[in-house]
C-alpha cells in the first residue's frame, strides 16, 4: 500500500508541476492550449526523471515492481537473440497471487 500511495503522490507532484507550468487554473484553461503545446507534452524534466528510473532486469532473477503487488522475471526465449519471455505475478488479497506469462 505504501508504494501505491508514494506512486500516486509522484503523480499528483508531476500534475500540479504541469499545471503551473502552463499556468492552468481551470478547466477551461486546458482547452485554450494551443496545439504547439499540446504535442510538447513532456519537458526535459520529464525526461531526466524518466531516465533515472531505468533499472537492468538480469535474466531469471525476480525484480519487484511493487512491492507486495507486482513483480516482474526475464527468461531467454532462446528463438532470437536477446528476445525474452516475461514472467508477470501479481499478488491479490491474502493468499491470492497470479502468474501470467508473455512471450
Amino acid at each position: 500500500m505504501d508504494a501505491q500511495h508514494n506512486f500516486h503522490g509522484l503523480q499528483h507532484q508531476d500534475a500540479m508541476y504541469k499545471l503551473n507550468r502552463f499556468k492552468i487554473k481551470e478547466k477551461e484553461d486546458i482547452y485554450d492550449l494551443s496545439d504547439d503545446l499540446a504535442v510538447m507534452e513532456f519537458d526535459e524534466n520529464d525526461v531526466l526523471q524518466t531516465l533515472q528510473q531505468i533499472e537492468a532486469v538480469p535474466l531469471k532473477e525476480k525484480k519487484t515492481i511493487i512491492p507486495g503487488v507486482l513483480s516482474l522475471t526475464l527468461y531467454s526465449a532462446g528463438h532470437i537473440e536477446g528476445a525474452t519471455q516475461s514472467v508477470w505475478e501479481v499478488q491479490g488479497d491474502e493468499d491470492q497471487k497470479k502468474t501470467f506469462m508473455y512471450t
